[in-house]
């Protein structure tokens, strides 16, 4: 069943509760008129001698908003039966990110920040050191071998940064929290060979001459370049990120929110 409606919401909440053997809206409505017409003196209605509790939780949405209103009408006459609704709070939790990383957007522009983006810059970030996990941590242990808690730091890999995954993020934030940032733009330049000496003049190399024998695959070559590109964009962003002095401020900030609404990694 698909489909966007009052309607289609409702028809799929009774194919879910005849999937798990639960008694749907209509079943009880028309096992309530059987007994009525069965025991037309019961005005209490006494059996069953319980009661039947539906929680409908969905989404704010208009149409699942609709299909309750719905649902609680047909189970409104029927004395055993008790129908609570109620927002699907991980839903919220989802609706409210999204706005709070749209803010912290319009906050970056305000604050004249180069990285005005947040999530996304944090996910490049994270798939960075993810990708070159092995020299971020030979970064650490070479340039900071002194430093407090640098093994601890060196050994944990980032963690991702997913979208709608938003504990995830939060440990992203977590992690970075805990890390200098200078320190971590430092890595960030070893990890990726990365030197503050001017770059050397490119000089023209003649490509060698494919073999009669091997034959050339252009798909694998272009998905190469392409692959290349990409990392190297990455890496061009997370050495800049991590020297951006006003995106380190609003992470602070915005980790201590995360944190405070998130106290179970959801």
């Amino acid at each position: 069943m698909d489909g966007k409606t009052a309607q289609h919401a409702y028809g799929l909440a009774l194919r879910g509760l005849e999937n798990i053997g639960c008694p749907s809206y209509s079943q009880e409505a028309a096992d309530f008129a059987m007994y009525k017409a069965e025991h037309p003196d019961d005005h209490f209605c006494r059996k069953p001698p319980y009661f039947k509790n539906y929680c409908n939780t969905t989404d704010a949405g208009s149409d699942e908003a609709k299909h309750r209103e719905m649902a609680a009408f047909v189970l409104s006459s029927i004395v055993w039966c008790l129908f609570w609704e109620t927002n699907c709070y991980l839903h919220q939790l989802h609706l409210i990110m999204k706005v709070l990383f749209a803010q912290i957007d319009i906050m970056l522009v305000a604050l004249n920040c180069p990285h005005d983006k947040y999530f996304s810059a944090l996910s490049v970030l994270s798939n960075s050191l993810r990708e070159c996990s092995a020299k971020v941590r030979k970064g650490w242990l070479t340039l900071f071998p002194d430093m407090d808690d640098v093994k601890t730091i060196a050994r944990k890999i980032a963690p991702k940064c997913l979208s709608g995954r938003w504990g995830a993020t939060t440990e992203f934030e977590k992690y970075l929290a805990k890390i200098p940032w200078d320190k971590l733009h430092a890595v960030v330049k070893y990890a990726f060979g990365i030197s503050d000496a001017p770059e050397p003049e490119p000089t023209a190399a003649a490509a060698p001459a494919p073999s009669r024998n091997t034959p050339f695959d252009e798909v694998a070559a272009d998905e190469t370049k392409e692959y290349k590109k990409k990392i190297g964009k990455w890496r061009k962003a997370s050495v800049n990120v991590t020297k951006d002095s006003i995106f380190r401020i609003v992470l602070d900030g915005v980790f201590k929110i995360h944190e405070l609404m998130m106290p179970n990694n959801c």
